[in-house]
């Protein structure tokens, strides 16, 4: 196999055959840790993305460091003739707040609704139950009237005897 001068990878150009081997496999997994994880080589991919997201996090926080304007502004290294306050002003922040407010304030509901047949199944037989009660609502509203009425005749000739005794 060749290896071209700038990458760790193994060449793409070997046929199907080989790339389905164990050992190419292995190598290309090698060289995709060297890429990302090798601390022999200048950058480290890994820790400087990391580095790069924490300082992000820094500034979306107004935690970032003052160093930079300080050097910016320093005269041969001396800062005792600026009276200054060097606390940060947190302006990323308010974006951020803008940003992740704007992204929850939908003016739309989310339906979803499962496609296997158990979850097909059980939507049906809800909607079918749901339909028969609206077809029997009269019915229901009349027998409920007759058990109320039946309920309350008969607590009333106990509420009655219990009063007597």
């Amino acid at each position: 196999m060749a290896y071209s001068s700038k990458s760790y990878f193994p060449s793409q150009t070997v046929s199907d055959a080989e790339k389905l081997s164990y050992d190419y496999g292995l190598k290309v997994a090698k060289a995709i840790e060297q890429e990302w994880f090798n601390n022999d080589r200048s950058s480290n991919r890994y820790k400087s993305n990391h580095n790069d997201f924490h300082n992000l996090r820094l500034y979306a926080r107004g935690e970032q460091s003052i160093q930079k304007y300080k050097d910016e502004l320093s005269i041969n290294g001396d800062l005792s003739y600026l009276n200054l306050d060097w606390t940060p002003v947190p302006i990323i922040s308010k974006f951020v707040d803008i940003v992740v407010n704007g992204m929850s304030e939908r003016m739309y509901d989310i339906k979803a609704y499962s496609q296997d047949p158990f979850g097909v199944s059980k939507r049906t037989a809800y909607m079918d139950s749901v339909l028969a009660d609206m077809r029997t609502k009269d019915l229901n509203a009349f027998t409920e009237m007759l058990l109320e009425y039946k309920y309350q005749s008969t607590t009333k000739k106990c509420y009655l005897i219990q009063k007597k005794s």
